[in-house]
């Protein structure tokens, strides 16, 4: 059969079906079926197209299975996208009827849903609130039919009071008589006889038996059959649509009675917003008897109804659209698809009704790529669309690009003024006559000042699409709704990588380097600055990794490059990518300063601070965040994310540049200087260690930054000092030392004229030199500090002659622990009890003495106890180690709290030492409560977490369950590994790592234990000093199981390096050296 052939833009009348027979239904009606035609790649759906009458219509079906208010209208939104030219719909198909004394409905007549009272033709029922009384409240008010279809309607009504009736009997005789529609007897008049209403409150017996099982007892008694059965009726009012199947007789009355409502269904609310008229066939009475015996015969009278309506009306002449207008810059021949992007552009413009204008923003970063994605599209759309490019950075540019669009349509005179245009070419594109068209509105980034007014009020109301590229996101809530805005954002990896081989010419080799991955790192993946390189690298002719090195050698080297414009064969600039990523920011930086000059001044500080976070600043943070030059940081850590103080971070390579604008403005970086200082906390301890983990990187920047600052060189040195106490606290121990030099080289030449300082910065040596292992080292700072103290002292007042004993009593405490790891025993608990029993009252506890001396929360009370029962347990006096952690936690139990940080830690503590003495069960029962405790107060990735987690391991390991104790092991290191990183782990990290050597060597797997000892060795020798206990231990543990595993020559060479070690830290005549070198003479022996 041979279909005429029509274009898309001659369809103007939709029709959409939920059921295979409700399409073939329409089908049947068609007088003539055309060939299909090609749609939009983003429809979906599969359409039958032809003739009624005079119009041209298009039918769609919903998707198999797929019924409902939200697929109607996600079928309608693509339908649109193909045929511009729809005018309105009609919704046709199958309902059940609400039979009343009024509305004396039977199967198979049709309800047209119009409005009466206050319902609009279609309600949705399940749509709405449920009030105080449990009363339902419909809140969904939907529009009513275009009234093109309501005066054709009343036309019909008029004809039912004369012969010619409604015309489906006229029209069902067509199709019966026809004999290319192939229906089946399905689609006929049942008969009477199977047109059975039941009482509301008689539900169907078994589902599978037909009706004639029924009570007839309860069939309602209706007015007497009519005289012409094979002529439905035509009836008027509310349909009831919703997302749930209505098949209860006394549900249906009372939402009908709520609603006044005589046919419900499923699809018609979906369509709220596009113009359209529904017409429902009754195929049952929405009860427990329904069947789907009816439905072929009820869709095709609303099929045969729906042909008589569009009779009588008018034909719909559509827009001839000449698609002669394109006005755009050229296309950028090396332009990267961004996939992702250009999808979600389809999906915002799909969300939109029919027949009303769409609005969309683009909105990023200078330099993100906006402009070139809205070029793509204007391209992509000028094949169905005009297309028009208008600049709006400023008011003459836009009145240019405007008035120019005026001319190509003819509506502007050049002796008018300018506004008097914009307004013109306003109504042309308002009108039909500027046909379909898609407008690219550039750069609009002042949307409160004169540009922003006057975009706002010369564009076009009511047709079209505008696509607007701003780094504003303040148009949110002008000109554009929220759910309308696309924020982009960088390039995806593959996206920067297949860019940068593009523009630069790259090898395959060169763009699948280490070097080239670097570099898109650094550029953090922004399009211009890909650009930019890429053209360097193309016009120099150099290889990616000597760029690179370029880059790298110095930020003014990076700025130098960066400025470089790009420039086309000739020499010139090119359009829209012209400018370089320093200059397109310097853009976005000159407007938020003549706006906002705190906001600038933020800006800058923020970027001698490195990529920044910082806590809330109310306005000049909304202008950044506005304009994208900061974002808010994904908190990874949920639970640890505070909403009422978020973080921001700003792109590296925008840092660069601000940074490089405020070096200049010494002011800038001093302010940053002095308000990081006043924020940073004196001492960082393992409870707040989180909290502050952040600024640690913007401190080192803005200490680099400022060294040229000599005029506050003592705030740079406190500032300093500060950062050393934040990496002792971290275990990261060379760091602290570094700056612990460069403090005291500052404090040493004047104790006096910074006595606190000085006092700080030894003592802080003091327990960086004991962290490291360095015990010798760490007593003399100790001793320095003592020595201090005790000058000072004499000339103390009463209060701070109690913060200097204080202090001492903690330096005791660690002098202590270098002794107790010197194995000087006698000597450690020498100082160890001279601390407890310090001003001791008779009768009075050690842990009542501690809080008399320190407070009931002092940490000194807590480590000198738990120092002291590790002392006890090390000598084998497992009774006095319990003894000194129970007292610590009774005592912090009745002052802090169960749950509190120090008590947790102090039972923790105890469980190590039952762990130690073999009460593995009460161990792991105490290290659990403590376990859940920490991660309810401090978080799961909390440094003290962790370490109690890692302690459970260790009593699994203890006990013999080895598998569980890797187990736990791993988890302990995927939370160090979140919290510091891939890298540059602390010396906690590798405790757990060589702990898990001792698993594997429990499990029998040797190969894996030595590889464990070796990452843990070669970790903790670069953290620890040479010959540190801990590190030679971990290499004689690898001895051991070279040993299991026979390769005793290697065994031999791990313990000679032991040996060498504990000669130089401990002499020969240490008792851990003389054991040592026993076992290097049974191995010789072995040998």
């Amino acid at each position: 059969m041979a279909y005429e052939l029509r274009t898309r833009d001659q369809y103007t009348v939709w029709i959409v079906c939920a059921l295979p027979v409700e399409q073939i239904a329409l089908e049947a009606v068609l007088d003539e079926r055309h060939a299909k035609l090609g749609i939009d790649a983003a429809d979906d759906n599969d359409y039958v197209l032809g003739r009624i009458g005079i119009h041209n219509v298009v039918i769609a079906c919903l998707p198999a299975g797929l019924m409902g208010i939200g697929r109607a209208a996600s079928v309608i939104k693509d339908m649109a996208r193909s045929f511009e030219n729809l005018k309105f719909g009609l919704m046709v198909g199958v309902g059940g009827g609400v039979w009343s004394p009024e509305n004396d409905l039977r199967l198979g007549d049709v309800v047209a849903g119009v409005p009466e009272g206050d319902n609009p033709g279609v309600v949705q029922w399940d749509f709405g609130k449920t009030e105080k009384g449990g009363k339902f409240r419909r809140t969904q008010s939907l529009n009513k039919p275009p009234m093109i279809l309501l005066h054709a309607v009343q036309t019909l009504r008029a004809r039912e009071w004369t012969k010619a009736g409604n015309g489906i009997r006229t029209r069902l005789e067509e199709v019966y008589t026809k004999d290319s529609t192939g229906l089946s007897d399905a689609f006929q008049f049942q008969g009477e006889e199977h047109d059975r209403l039941f009482e509301a409150t008689y539900d169907h017996g078994d589902g599978d038996l037909p009706c004639s099982h029924c009570d007839s007892k309860s069939i309602v008694q209706r007015l007497p059959a009519r005289e012409d059965p094979l002529n439905p009726r035509v009836y008027y009012g509310t349909v009831a649509s919703g997302n749930q199947v209505i098949k209860h007789g006394i549900t249906r009355d009372r939402i009908a009675k709520e609603h006044n409502a005589i046919c419900f269904e499923m699809e018609a609310a979906g369509l709220d917003g596009f113009p359209f008229l529904a017409i429902r066939g009754i195929c049952d009475y929405a009860d427990s008897h329904k069947n789907k015996r009816w439905q072929p015969y009820a869709s095709l009278t609303a099929a045969a109804y729906m042909k008589e309506l569009l009779s009588v009306v008018k034909e719909q002449t559509p827009v001839k659209n000449s698609l002669k207008h394109f006005m755009a810059p050229r296309k950028n021949p090396n332009f990267v698809a961004r996939q992702g992007v250009e999808r979600e552009i389809e999906r915002v413009i799909k969300r939109q009704s029919v027949g009303s204008q769409v609005r969309i923003a683009l909105c990023g970063l200078g330099g993100i790529g906006k402009s070139q994605i809205a070029l793509n599209f204007a391209h992509k759309s000028k094949t169905n669309y005009n297309v028009f490019w208008v600049q709006a950075a400023t008011s003459e540019q836009f009145h240019s690009d405007y008035s120019m669009i005026g001319s190509m349509a003819g509506v502007v005179n050049d002796n008018s003024r300018a506004e008097d245009n914009c307004h013109a070419v306003k109504q042309w594109l308002d009108s039909d006559k500027s046909g379909n068209w898609r407008l690219i509105i550039d750069n609009l980034d002042d949307i409160s000042g004169p540009v922003g007014k006057l975009v706002s009020d010369t564009l076009p109301l009511y047709r079209g699409t505008i696509l607007f590229t701003t780094r504003n996101e303040n148009i949110i809530g002008g000109p554009i709704d929220e759910g309308f805005r696309i924020r982009l954002s960088e390039m995806t990896d593959s996206e920067a990588k297949y860019t940068f081989q593009k523009l630069g010419d790259i090898s395959d080799e060169d763009v699948n380097s280490e070097a080239t991955g670097q570099l898109l790192e650094l550029f953090g993946n922004i399009p211009l600055a890909i650009a930019q390189a890429a053209a360097y690298i193309r016009k120099q002719r150099v290889k990616v990794s000597r760029y690179l090195d370029l880059l790298q050698s110095s930020e003014s080297s990076q700025v130098t490059l960066l400025q470089k414009p790009i420039t086309n064969k000739l020499g010139h600039t090119q359009d829209l990518t012209g400018g370089s990523v320093m200059s397109t920011w310097g853009l976005s930086f000159n407007y938020i300063q003549f706006k906002n000059p705190s906001a600038a001044a933020l800006l800058q500080a923020l970027a001698g601070l490195g990529i920044s976070d910082l806590e809330t600043l109310d306005d000049a943070i909304e202008i950044l965040l506005s304009f994208s030059l900061i974002a808010v940081t994904q908190e990874e850590d949920e639970d640890n994310y505070d909403v009422d103080s978020p973080q921001y971070q700003m792109h590296r390579l925008f840092s660069l540049w601000t940074r490089t604008l405020a070096l200049s403005q010494g002011e800038i970086i001093l302010t940053t200087l002095l308000s990081m200082q006043e924020v940073f906390p004196e001492e960082v301890s393992d409870e707040n260690f989180l909290k502050w983990s952040h600024l640690p990187t913007h401190v080192t920047k803005i200490l680099t930054y400022s060294r040229d600052l000599p005029e506050r060189h003592d705030s740079r040195m406190a500032l300093t000092l500060k950062l050393a106490s934040y990496f002792l606290t971290a275990g990261y121990y060379d760091m602290a030392e570094a700056a612990l030099k460069e403090c005291w080289e500052f404090y040493q030449p004047q104790p006096e004229k910074y006595p606190t300082e000085y006092l700080y910065c030894v003592r802080q040596s003091g327990h960086n030199a004991l962290e490291r292992g360095n015990f010798d080292d760490a007593l003399y700072w100790y001793q320095k500090a003592v020595d201090n103290i005790q000058k000072r002292q004499k000339q103390d007042d009463e209060h701070n002659y109690f913060l200097h004993e204080t202090a001492l009593q903690e330096i005791e405490v660690n002098m202590g622990k270098a002794y107790f790891s010197l194995q000087k025993l006698d000597t450690a608990m020498e100082y160890f009890q001279r601390v407890l029993s310090r001003k001791q009252p008779e009768g009075k506890t050690l842990n009542e003495a501690m809080i008399e001396l320190f407070g009931e929360c002092h940490a000194t009370t807590l480590v000198s106890q738990g120092i002291l029962g590790v002392a006890h347990k090390r000598l084998g006096e497992h009774d006095e180690a319990i003894v000194h952690f129970g007292e610590a936690v009774t005592g912090l139990e009745k002052a802090l709290g169960d749950s509190h940080p120090q008590t947790l830690q102090a039972r923790s503590n105890m469980a190590v030492c039952l762990s130690a003495m073999g009460h593995y069960d009460r161990a792991l029962q105490l290290h659990q409560q403590v376990l859940r405790g920490q991660q309810e107060r401090l978080g799961n990735a909390h440094t003290i977490t962790l370490n109690t987690l890692h302690s459970i391991g260790e009593t699994y390991k203890r006990q013999g369950n080895y598998k569980l104790a890797l187990e736990t092991y791993l988890e302990v290191l995927a939370g160090r590994e979140a919290s510091e990183g891939p890298s540059n782990h602390s010396l906690r990290y590798y405790i757990t790592v060589d702990s898990m050597g001792d698993a594997y060597t429990g499990l029998g797997d040797y190969d894996k234990a030595i590889e464990s000892y070796d990452n843990s060795w070669n970790g903790v020798k670069n953290i620890l000093s040479d010959g540190h206990p801990m590190a030679l231990e971990m290499l004689e543990r690898k001895a051991d199981v070279l040993v299991l595993k026979g390769s005793t020559e290697s065994a031999f060479r791990c313990m000679n390096e032991v040996f060498k070690g504990q000669l130089n830290s401990l002499g020969p005549e240490n008792l851990s050296t003389m054991k040592t070198e026993e076992k290097i003479a049974l191995l010789i022996a072995q040998i």
